[in-house]
């Protein structure tokens, strides 16, 4: 699953907000497809398909929506250390937190 990595100057309330509204549509939209399927009872193949291809995209903005959270309130506890937070982050090469 790719994620757009956020840029932490670019974040604030109104980015989370519009990440977490992106996040409602994707899923609502998984919803709506899977209720338009099953409307005869049955789910095709190319209904599953596109089922799963819209999941894969909600599960990708809910990630991005995390990270963003993430990002943005622990940058602004610079001063607390994570231990003391409960939160411990790491950078990774192939991702960009790991929690």
């Amino acid at each position: 699953m790719l994620v757009e990595t956020p840029k932490l100057d670019e974040l604030d309330q109104v980015e989370l907000f519009t990440k977490s509204i992106r996040t409602a549509a994707h899923g609502g939209y998984v919803d709506q497809i899977i209720n338009n399927s099953l409307q005869n009872g049955v789910i095709t193949d190319y209904e599953a398909q596109e089922i799963l291809k819209y999941h894969r995209k909600h599960l990708a903005a809910r990630d991005a929506e995390i990270r963003a959270i993430i990002m943005l309130f622990f940058a602004n506890l610079k001063r607390v250390k994570p231990q003391n937070c409960g939160l411990r982050l790491r950078a990774s090469k192939t991702r960009v937190w790991s929690i």
